[in-house]
């Protein structure tokens, strides 16, 4: 005991001490008799509060701070100035200061530190040394593997630990020193030989509460390293850093600094980074040495640099610093690729601060082929601040961004990726490429779902880690495995002899047995693997195409008409029609699972209502909808056949234009629940009247099972009028009436979107939604219709309507150079103009008003008079200017003259539009952009962004 109390330095000793300790404690759980028990005032819990569990357990005295908790006891108590201090010296002692016969490299930094310990481990073993490891995915002794729980721990641990080592022959070890464990005093006691700093970026705030703070508590292992009597020591510190040189100010070290020019002493004359690794050529005070590392990305680079410092540090030849850093392979977690044959990039990093989320990303960016996604999020009761940050990060670097839970904790996950998105917006306002997705695994699902060909996907903020912590649970959770088993699922999807039993096909040539992983309709996006259907379409014959997706890798081709030359190495079979059989085999792939299938359908608003039933879907876990309006006899079958074992529920979209269009497709995906919204005035061309829309509208109530359920628009008499065709239970929705969902009084819309408050099967709630336009609480009403149907609580739909977000060209407000562009470009029909002339309306901060309108197809011969009513409607809204193009809107602007808007224009074309718009427009105006997806009128919208800034 005398010997411990040595160690303490400044102290006070009151009570009788015993002779000796048989073990040291500051769990008083874990305290055994004899043991000296330190009570440490926690971050969450103050030990002195548990000095008589202790003692009752039967420890032989007590160290704590403060004032003396015994007053007046006869057992030992030592009082300190600080016990955090005292355990790290006391530990020190009592394992007989194990660091004094290990050659010990500390590591330090924001990012870097797992990477740089792994090199520094080879460089050690390189030496001749057995190791050890202390860092953030493992300790290790020797090859021992142990589960690592923080990144640095408590000194009662560390100690033992390398007191373990020590006893197990280690001679060198890397220990990654955390800021947490500088700050409390974890690594006080241990004789550091070299000391690496790597960088500094905002992290740990929660913490530290300032950078200044944090960079402070980094200093501590320098100031350590100064105090260590190690006869040898050495400072490694990133030059290139700001924070690098303030390590070793004032402090009598020898450093050697790294970064990638001068003044660095350890610097590259060149190097290389691609999807091979690194090649490097650096200079060092020992001489030359080239560098072929395997790792990927820039930021390795400086790991690399480093490592190299390291080695000469510990007095190694370039040539055997060269070999050991080749020998490090991969670092778990660490920019680690996840491979099941896809053909895109798949990559897990640990990535979780603004710095190192930057440094993946345009690592990534510089490596993609195609496009760049990003799925993350925060960690909760963490640093706040860093939220938004990393938002604008993604944002900025990637095409497409899920934002989802990282580990919550006891914050609500959604809550910490509002704050998330909050920075997302700042660079896209709209969120158009941006996903809310509170469960990880739907969001990797989701993120995988869109990846295509020569795509990278980067999944970050947990990397090696193999659980999530929600609440106070630690639930088992590795994003590389979960990837991994999302993709396997994928990448076996059927085989030839599936696909001809399935499509009543006949082979004509090739393997029954050759596996199928997914299907294709056109050659150019065509992935190796893929089954192409020869469609004959609208304007193309697939058939034209054969010999071009059996080039790009074709698992089989199928036809309805035989090729004058078969493909003897890639399976040919032969249907009755191409787009039938395509449905066959959707219709096929669908009979394999059981799970809600909702389907939407009506004259308006079945994507946004299909994108807020997803949304609404997916607390039941991943979804698998439709993309963009992919709602006819061929995108339908396509979205099914992606289905797979991890999706847990499907959104889909019926469209019509022909007689018989919804009743097939709902044949072929046999939903359980079916949602109408409107019957208006749309394909009257091909349906012939609104009748014939209505007949057609309600194939779907028709085709819904007894047990499953039907959710109508009660605004809606057509709709409602098909109650009685319904063999399933009924769930209406309303605006203005009693229903199962209704609204309560009267929504308000704002610039960023309507809050509405909703009434679910007698339940209130109120709920915030991220879309334009009044007409959107009847899609929101008809979602939760749908949620209601499903069996999900009123708490699940509201969380959902919350997380939607608009689809393209639907009704989304871009800023555009001081003035806004109401883009609602993706279709048109009487309604749906007339709903986006009321959201136009709704914008009274702005300036002028401007409405441009292309032709709205499929009307047949209401097409001129639905054309005038629509011009009289432009004049009513006080309008400004009005601008058409195409034939039928001609009739527009005449009646809109005759209505008394005399600044009404038809114009040639779209191109033209553009140029009349940009020397008209002023600060502050609101311009409706709309029209048939015929027209392309999103071309007018994007080419006013592009060209007068829209800060998308």
């Amino acid at each position: 005991m005398d010997t411990l109390v040595e160690a303490l330095g400044r102290k006070t000793v009151l009570g009788r001490l015993p002779a000796a300790v048989t073990g040291l404690a500051y769990d008083s759980r874990a305290v055994t008799k004899g043991d000296l028990f330190v009570a440490v005032p926690g971050l969450r819990r103050d030990g002195r509060l548990y000095i008589p569990e202790a003692l009752e357990r039967g420890a032989a005295a007590v160290v704590t701070e403060g004032e003396d908790p015994l007053a007046g006891a006869t057992v030992g108590r030592i009082l300190v100035p600080s016990a955090r201090e005292a355990m790290a010296r006391l530990a020190d002692r009592f394992f007989d200061h194990p660091s004094g016969a290990l050659t010990v490299v500390g590591i330090t930094g924001t990012n870097g530190k797992t990477t740089t310990s792994y090199l520094v481990e080879a460089l050690l073993r390189d030496k001749g040394l057995r190791t050890g490891v202390v860092g953030t995915i493992q300790y290790r002794i020797g090859d021992e593997p142990i589960p690592a729980g923080q990144t640095t721990p408590e000194a009662l641990e560390l100690q033992g630990l390398l007191a373990r080592m020590v006893a197990a022959g280690v001679r060198g070890v890397a220990v990654e020193v955390s800021s947490h464990a500088l700050a409390l005093h974890r690594v006080d006691g241990i004789d550091f030989d070299v000391a690496v700093f790597t960088n500094l970026t905002q992290d740990h705030l929660d913490f530290h509460s300032t950078l200044e703070a944090y960079r402070q508590a980094k200093r501590r292992l320098f100031e350590l390293l100064a105090r260590s009597p190690k006869p040898d020591r050495w400072a490694v510190i990133n030059l290139d850093d700001p924070a690098g040189a303030s390590m070793v100010e004032g402090l009598p070290l020898r450093t050697l600094p790294f970064g990638l020019g001068p003044p660095a002493t350890v610097r590259p004359r060149e190097y290389a980074s691609g999807l091979d690794g690194i090649r490097m050529a650096v200079r060092t005070p020992s001489g030359p040495l080239d560098v072929v590392s395997p790792l990927i990305g820039e930021h390795n680079v400086m790991n690399l640099l480093a490592a190299c410092a390291v080695g000469v540090t510990l007095g190694m030849e370039p040539r055997a610093i060269s070999e050991a850093l080749a020998s490090v392979a991969a670092v778990p977690g660490r920019f680690e690729r996840v491979e099941a044959g896809q053909p895109f990039l798949v990559v897990v990093d640990y990535a979780h601060t603004p710095d190192a989320l930057e440094r993946v990303l345009t690592t990534a960016r510089k490596l993609a082929r195609g496009r760049l996604g990003v799925v993350f999020g925060c960690g909760g009761d963490r640093d706040r601040g860093k939220r938004p940050i990393m938002g604008r990060i993604t944002a900025r670097l990637a095409d497409q961004v899920w934002v989802t839970s990282d580990n919550p904790r006891s914050e609500d996950p959604l809550a910490i990726i509002k704050e998330v998105v909050a920075g997302v917006s700042d660079v896209w306002p709209g969120l158009e490429r941006c996903a809310m997705i509170p469960d990880r695994r739907a969001a990797i699902g989701a993120a995988l779902e869109w990846a295509r060909p020569g795509d990278l996907l980067i999944i970050a903020g947990k990397g090696h880690e193999t659980y999530q912590i929600v609440d106070s649970h630690v639930l088992p959770f590795d994003d590389r495995a979960v990837a991994r088993a999302i993709l396997g699922s994928a990448m076996s999807l059927l085989t030839v002899q599936e696909v001809v039993r399935a499509t009543h096909g006949a082979l004509v040539g090739g393997d029954l047995g050759v596996p199928v992983t997914g299907v294709s309709i056109d050659s150019r996006s065509l992935a190796v693997g893929e089954a192409f259907f020869a469609i004959r379409g609208y304007r193309l014959d697939g058939h034209a195409f054969l010999k071009d997706a059996a080039t790009r890798g074709a698992s089989c081709l199928v036809v309805h008409a035989l090729p004058d030359e078969i493909p003897l190495h890639v399976p040919v079979i032969l249907v009755d029609d191409t787009t039938r059989a395509l449905g066959r085999l959707a219709a096929f792939h669908r009979g394999r699972f059981s799970l809600p299938i909702v389907a939407v359908t009506g004259s308006n608003g079945k994507t946004t209502t299909k994108e807020m039933i997803a949304a609404i879907l997916a607390s039941l876990g991943p979804v698998l909808k439709a993309e963009g309006s992919f709602n006819n006899q061929w995108g339908l079958p396509l979205t099914l056949l992606r289905l797979g074992p991890e999706h847990r529920a499907v959104a889909l979209e019926l469209g019509a234009s022909r007689r018989g269009d919804i009743a097939a497709l709902a044949q072929i995906s046999r939903p359980g629940v079916g949602v109408l919204t409107t019957v208006s005035s749309a394909h009257t061309e091909f349906l012939g009247s609104l009748d014939g829309i209505q007949a057609e509208k309600a194939s779907l109530v028709r085709a819904i099972p007894s047990e499953g359920a039907v959710v109508l628009n009660a605004d809606d008499p057509r709709v409602m009028a098909m109650a009685v065709l319904s063999r399933a239970r009924v769930v209406t929705y309303s605006a203005r009436e009693a229903a199962d969902v209704r609204t309560v009084g009267t929504p308000d819309e704002g610039a960023d979107g309507l809050v509405v408050t909703l009434e679910i099967h007698g339940v209130r709630a109120k709920t915030r939604l991220s879309l334009a336009g009044s007409h959107n609480v009847g899609n929101a009403l008809a979602a939760a219709g749908a949620g209601l149907a499903v069996g999900l609580s009123a708490t699940d739909i509201v969380r959902g309507l919350e997380m939607a977000r608009p689809a393209k060209g639907r009704c989304v407000w871009r800023p555009a150079g001081g003035l806004r562009i109401l883009d609602d470009t993706y279709n048109a029909n009487p309604a749906s103009v007339l709903a986006a002339l009321g959201t136009l309306q709704a914008a009274r901060d702005a300036h002028r008003l401007i409405v441009v309108l292309g032709d709205m197809l499929e009307l047949g011969a209401i097409g001129p008079e639905a054309h005038r009513m629509i011009g009289r409607a432009v004049a009513a809204t006080g309008a400004a200017e009005f601008m058409a193009t195409g034939p039928l809107s001609a009739f527009a602007v005449e009646a809109a003259r005759e209505a008394g808007l005399a600044e009404s224009h038809h114009v040639p074309a779209w191109e033209d539009v553009v140029t009349r718009l940009l020397k008209r427009l002023a600060p502050g105006d609101a311009v409706l952009v709309k029209g048939s997806r015929g027209m392309g009128m999103e071309r007018v919208a994007d080419a006013l962004v592009a060209r007068l800034g829209g800060g998308e």
